[in-house]
């Protein structure tokens, strides 16, 4: 599958300036050894992680074998499992290391990939991929993203080489580390059923075949891959990020440089029909994170930049054709215009600064655009210098000088990876407990700290409410800003006013930017709820409700049990005021001892806030998910500020209201819950508590009951 008119055979063309032991076999060998020693000596030169998803995933492999679950999860992925059981049972080194030669081999068949492309300069293939920005930060952390790209190289360099059935095995690895990337598969499948690769056809699909069977003989559901996609992973409410999201991050994931040759790059490989494979597939990824980025719900992408790491090789290879043209080639008027096209978006659309390396901040930053202007510049002296620019010493101090750009960037940029505030807080705090000589029970729900002291995030208890209560007189909890609520649904404020559990320590990290606090317990929990007046109570949190307006017959009792804040009591109805329809299961159930119970719960997300319809929808759409419920009606209220839910289960009758915070990410639940054919007298009941409960309040402000 050669390609050799499309640089060297044409009229005005350049010859390529390769140094001649980079011609050597020998040389992609040394040159992806020295890669490894490079990936892994920054690996064990930071401190830090790329996110907590490095340490979780470390950790569930170290005990993979011994919880098979954890080799099919939709989060922890098979091929990451699978490749990672073994090295993680070295230690959190084993992984970097591995993870580096994960990168260093992407590299090696990249370059391999732009040999069988006859691309002149084949070894910048593997610079093009080396020296992306984020590429080189995943390099040796425990994210998938590496992985994924390793098989997408693997399965390039094998289908330019004409080796369809090897191509089709490794592209069928590739969304076993990223699901997303399945969608790529479809290219593969047409290019192979064109060229009538019947076998090729029937391998591709088997990666995510097995990925469900594995799945349904652990848990029997034939269907697990669907129902893990599509009904288990709910974000919560977050803020979508918006459809040119991932756009705004190229240069930040590529690189100036490569995005550069990348624009140059696109225009010829779109033309030629051999290239197919190195286009559509990115396009379609980009396409689809595009869109699920704009979404709310199951398919909404978290917005995270460094998925577009797994589409590392596919960038690379058209970029390495920018480059030769660009180099190779006397800069005619197209050329010369995608340069300033290429400015322009690099101007308007590529250089918002990136804030906590996923969300695209509103200022600007034009260290990008200068990479662009440069080699632009350099392009339009290649028509007026073409003497000079035809010189081989010229050439090679270009080549080398590229080589030098992209790395000086990427270092000068982002450097060794360092611990960001929450990292440091929760390494402070490990190395307290472990400096304090703790022996007993500690709870905690954040990896890093595990990490730690020592503990495995997936076998030791996690901090929740029902742990707190369980555990005996001497445990330590270790409650953190991220997952202490996220995961164990454990509030401050009501955490440090526990009677049976003491303050340790109170710290805050670097930057005042996280907290966390560490407690002991000291007595049983208490056996009473305490029960709150009939009159207003205003939570710390940030509501307050007029219980004396509130319809009557209820009692309330403030709760800390999970999410809940507040609970309230209702009687069974009985006679005419049950609201139960005549000859109705409800009427027969009137004072059979089935009361109502309304609770008042709270969510929490770290994004930015949504409206209360939004989180109204997801609410929704939740309920609606539930095996045994029937969504009877929802609406909206007058005010805008709540969304109703009214639905029938098996055993109840329910109404769920959301409203949303304006100030915060936060939302309100509101949820009645009574005996079948009770939904007309809860409805009724809506009107009271919408009037008389404000929600919402400055957080913080006093409790007052």
């Amino acid at each position: 599958m050669s390609d050799s008119t499309e640089n060297g055979g044409r009229s005005g063309s350049i010859p390529p300036a390769e140094p001649a032991f980079l011609k050597s076999p020998a040389a992609i060998w040394v040159t992806s050894g020295a890669l490894f020693v490079l990936f892994a000596a920054l690996g064990f030169l930071s401190e830090g992680y790329f996110t907590d998803d490095d340490v979780s995933r470390y950790q569930s492999a170290r005990i993979a074998f011994s919880h098979p679950d954890r080799l099919v999860g939709l989060w922890t992925r098979p091929a990451f499992m699978i490749l990672y059981a073994l090295p993680s049972q070295l230690g959190y080194a084993g992984v970097e290391v591995t993870t580096a030669l994960v990168s260093a081999l992407t590299c090696f068949f990249t370059w391999r990939a732009a040999q069988h492309l006859d691309e002149p300069h084949p070894f910048l293939a593997a610079a093009f991929v080396a020296f992306q920005p984020l590429f080189l930060l995943l390099s040796f952390s425990g994210l998938t993203e590496p992985l994924a790209a390793l098989f997408a190289a693997i399965s390039l360099e094998r289908f330019f080489a004409g080796r369809d059935k090897t191509s089709a095995f490794f592209a069928a690895l590739i969304p076993l580390a990223r699901l997303e990337m399945s969608l790529a598969l479809i290219v593969w499948g047409v290019l192979f059923l064109r060229k009538k690769k019947w076998a090729a056809i029937f391998i591709l699909p088997l990666g995510v075949v097995a990925w469900n069977l594995g799945g349904a003989l652990l848990t029997g559901d034939g269907l697990f891959l669907y129902h893990a996609v599509f009904q288990e992973r709910e974000r919560g409410i977050i803020d979508a990020p918006g459809a040119l999201h991932y756009l705004r991050g190229v240069v930040y994931v590529f690189g100036p440089v490569l995005t550069f040759f990348l624009l140059l790059g696109l225009p010829g490989t779109l033309r030629n029909r051999s290239r197919v494979l190195l286009w559509v597939p990115p396009v379609m990824i980009f396409a689809y994170l595009s869109y699920s980025s704009a979404q709310t719900g199951s398919l909404q992408s978290a917005g995270y930049y460094r998925h577009l790491v797994s589409l590392s090789p596919f960038i690379a290879l058209i970029g390495i054709h920018g480059f030769n043209e660009w180099f190779l080639r006397r800069t005619g008027r197209w050329q010369v215009l995608t340069m300033l096209v290429a400015c322009a978006l690099c101007y308007l659309l590529f250089s918002q600064v990136i804030l906590n390396r996923y969300v695209a901040g509103t200022d600007k930053q034009y260290v990008g655009l200068i990479y662009f202007v440069v080699l632009t510049l350099l392009g339009l002296f290649s028509i007026v210098g073409r003497t000079w620019w035809a010189r081989s010493a010229v050439r090679g101090v270009v080549v080398i000088g590229l080589v030098i750009s992209m790395a000086g960037y990427v270092f000068g940029k982002h450097g060794l990876l360092k611990l960001n505030p929450e990292q440091s807080a929760v390494r402070d705090a490990g190395r307290w407990y472990l400096e304090q000589g703790y022996d007993g029970t500690v709870l905690s729900n954040h990896s890093l700290f595990h990490f730690e002291v020592g503990l495995n995030a997936y076998t030791a208890p996690p901090l929740t409410p029902a742990t707190m209560d369980s555990v005996e007189v001497g445990s330590i909890a270790l409650w953190e800003g991220h997952y202490g609520f996220k995961r164990g649904g454990v509030q401050l404020p009501g955490l440090e006013s526990e009677r049976e559990w003491r303050v340790l320590r109170r710290a805050l990290g670097p930057e005042r930017q996280f907290f966390t606090v560490a407690l002991e317990k000291v007595a049983a929990p208490p056996s009473t709820r305490r029960p709150v007046p009939r009159s207003s109570f205003q939570h710390p949190l940030g509501f307050r409700w007029d219980l004396a307006a509130t319809l009557p017959g209820w009692q309330f009792f403030e709760e800390t049990e999970g999410l809940r804040l507040l609970r309230g009591e209702h009687a069974p109805l009985v006679g005419p005021t049950s609201g139960a329809e005549p000859g109705t299961e409800a009427e027969a159930n009137s004072g059979s001892g089935e009361g109502f119970f309304l609770d008042i719960e709270m969510r929490r997300d770290f994004r930015r806030t949504l409206e209360t319809a939004a989180y109204g929808r997801q609410m929704e759409k939740t309920l609606a998910g539930m095996a045994d419920a029937e969504i009877v009606d929802s609406w909206v209220a007058e005010s805008r500020r709540w969304h109703w839910v009214a639905l029938r289960t098996s055993a109840w009758d329910s109404v769920v209201g959301t409203a949303a915070a304006t100030d915060r990410s936060e939302a309100l639940h509101l949820i009645c819950r009574g005996p079948k054919g009770s939904l007309a007298w809860i409805r009724s009941q809506v009107p009271g508590w919408e009037s008389s409960l404000e929600y919402p309040l400055p957080v913080g402000r006093a409790s007052s009951h």
